[in-house]
């Protein structure tokens, strides 16, 4: 389970509360700049390798990030 200071209801949220850019994490998945905003803005075109190298990268569980989309995707919809 994600600790308490990582609480998050968006992947956004999640990347500013870790400290880490959104630069670093466009280069670390290896996608546009304006494909990752849009990624970002619907969840739901996150492929799921890119969500287990984001899990790594942010070092989080991969359940955890999935629990994360999964809310942002219902509450979205």
């Amino acid at each position: 389970m994600i600790s308490m200071d990582l609480l998050a209801s968006s992947l956004r949220e999640l990347i500013e509360k870790k400290s880490v850019t959104k630069k670093g994490v466009k280069s670390m998945l290896d996608i546009h700049k304006a494909t990752f905003y849009k990624k970002l803005e619907n969840v739901g075109e996150f492929k799921s390798g890119e969500l287990i190298k984001l899990a790594d990268f942010l070092g989080i569980p991969f359940i955890d990030i999935c629990r994360i989309v999964e809310h942002e995707y219902r509450v979205k919809n």
